[in-house]
């Protein structure tokens, strides 16, 4: 099973586990003959000392201080993630859920009020602060743990079907060349030519192998099918799915999502790093881009946030105009590794090669 915490840590590592903190804040002003930054307080050191001393007299101010979790919070919480890894999956890819999608998930989980389980009134000058402060800390956790999984996921699956295809010993130069075939260009982070996406190049080795046709023009065309559940994008995917499967309890009248297209989106990109990690036909990070972050993988925008280079939506179009039946598709596809085990496992081949494994949908 794909974990995004486990309860030891959760519990340890909780940030409602952190003690109260005092804040002074003091006037700043200017030594004479010092060149006064700008922005600065210029007043006369007497007023500045002055300003100081009444400082001293105010009540100190606190963070409420969350020194025991209760075991509901414990309890509970996984209720909480699965939710939020739900809305996290249908946002575009590098896009975070909102705070009032992260507050309205918190609320409808926890059917008493988070700080007065804390021992914190609603009129208490602190509550405001505990109530985005707690919620929030925990969340983003959470959060920032789910695009690892996909990236983790996405290494796995494309060395598994090189380890089916080839010995990475002695066919260094064949994966170069298989490599080429399934991500196209190389450079164009921005290109929607990523023949891997497609499950028909899932019987392919190389060029040779592609089934053609004639087109209305005379030119002969590949033949293609099965887009967006590719078997390495699929198997990746799977990993998402999983994690909802198996974290969906009986219970629970919570329904995900059918379309998670950010999951999607993010499974795309996070096979095609991998695939660029061999390139060479070695497994060889690039030292241009080492991590798969927003930085290197999202989009670009221009310092007045026009979009400027298309990089994790390339395909949001198409995504967003797939239809009921696209979805199941692709979703059959993905379940397939699932039902198989493969989704997890790093040292088996993911066999997608092979006839019957997720089968010609």
């Amino acid at each position: 099973m794909i974990a995004f915490y486990n309860e030891s840590s959760l519990i340890a590592n909780s940030p409602f586990f952190y003690n109260v903190v005092t804040h002074h804040h003091h006037g700043v002003g200017t030594l004479p003959g010092a060149n006064p930054r700008p922005g600065a307080n210029s007043l006369p050191r007497e007023r500045i000392h002055s300003r100081a001393r009444s400082r001293k007299s105010e009540p100190k101010r606190t963070r409420p201080n969350f020194g025991v979790t209760p075991s509901q919070v414990v309890e509970l919480y996984p209720l909480v993630e699965l939710r939020l890894v739900n809305r996290l999956s249908e946002l575009d890819a590098w896009k975070r859920p909102s705070n009032d999608d992260m507050l309205d998930i918190w609320n409808k989980v926890y059917k008493s009020d988070l700080l007065v389980m804390f021992g914190i009134s609603a009129t208490d000058p602190r509550y405001e602060y505990g109530k985005i402060k707690g919620a929030k800390s925990l969340m983003k956790r959470t959060l920032n743990q789910w695009t690892p999984q996909l990236r983790e996921c996405g290494l796995k699956a494309v060395r598994g079907e090189i380890l089916h295809r080839f010995n990475p010993e002695t066919d260094v130069q064949a994966i170069a060349d298989w490599v080429r075939f399934m991500v196209g260009p190389l450079e164009d982070l921005s290109s929607k030519d990523r023949p891997f996406i497609w499950q028909s190049r899932d019987n392919a080795n190389t060029a040779d192998d592609v089934v053609l046709q004639t087109d209305e023009n005379g030119q002969l065309v590949e033949v293609k099918h099965g887009k967006f559940y590719g078997c390495m994008v699929a198997r990746t995917l799977a990993c998402h799915l999983q994690y909802i499967q198996k974290n969906t309890h009986p219970g629970d009248p919570f329904v995900p999502t059918q379309r998670p297209r950010g999951a999607l989106m993010m499974s795309i990109q996070a096979v095609h790093r991998a695939l660029l990690f061999w390139a060479s036909g070695k497994y060889i990070p690039p030292s241009d881009q080492p991590e798969y972050s927003k930085a290197n993988w999202g989009d670009v925008y221009t310092r007045t946030r026009r979009l400027h280079q298309r990089r994790s939506t390339v395909f949001k179009k198409d995504i967003d105009d797939a239809s009921d039946e696209d979805w199941a598709a692709i979703r059959r596809a993905a379940e397939g590794y699932m039902t198989a085990g493969q989704a997890e496992d790093s040292h088996s081949g993911s066999e997608c090669a092979m006839d019957g494994v997720v089968g010609n949908l």
